[in-house]
């Protein structure tokens, strides 16, 4: 069951990622078709949201009225996670003031939809602004080897975008936000995370 026809392929989700933020696979080359796999597996794929579940009854209930509640015996949970930004809007599905700026990558079924939104929005600013003295400034939290990763992948597309207009990118500017001294922190000091930081620097 999901509220989603098509998945990204969780094994290699961080490279997709990277893949589909610079536009070097298409949003169909980076998922796959869940009506598909489950046909191939011989399962039964729904195309529904859920909205509860009875564990006494043992009863799966759908957001839509006119879709009874589905019984199981075994109930498998895989819904991934959602993080709370602290506003009822945005749980809502909906834009507040506090929440515009924000683009969380997960839910990860709904980034490529707000990653096309930032790379329209930084488009939109340089052509509207005939002096081209504009700045962008996006933060990255989280210095691990996704975040820092994706983070580059964003720069590398936006500054593509940025030069395809005929405007000199030098004005993106980017920040790691991490609650530790160190990027990437996990990984080898004297390897990974020494060209690591060459790269950011190079890059920002």
């Amino acid at each position: 069951m999901s509220d989603h026809c098509d998945s990204l392929y969780l094994m290699l989700l961080f490279v997709e990622l990277q893949f589909l933020s610079q536009g070097l696979y298409s949003h169909e080359e980076c998922h796959l078709d869940l009506r598909k796999i489950t046909s191939f597996a011989s399962a039964r794929f729904i195309h529904a949201e859920v909205c509860g579940i009875d564990v006494v009854k043992k009863l799966i209930k759908f957001t839509d009225p006119d879709r009874p509640p589905m019984s199981y015996d075994v109930l498998s949970i895989n819904i991934g996670i959602t993080p709370k930004l602290g506003t009822s809007a945005w749980n809502q599905g909906e834009e507040s003031t506090s929440t515009m700026n924000i683009t969380p990558v997960k839910p990860i079924d709904g980034f490529s939809r707000r990653w096309d939104q930032i790379i329209a929005r930084v488009v939109s600013t340089v052509k509207g602004d005939e002096q081209k003295n504009i700045s962008f400034q996006l933060a990255m939290v989280g210095a691990g080897a996704g975040g820092v990763e994706l983070c580059l992948a964003i720069y590398a597309r936006l500054r593509k975008e940025v030069h395809q207009l005929g405007v000199d990118p030098s004005f993106l500017r980017f920040t790691i936000v991490n609650r530790g001294p160190h990027i990437m922190a996990n990984h080898n000091k004297y390897g990974v995370q020494y060209r690591c930081i060459f790269r950011c620097q190079y890059y920002m």
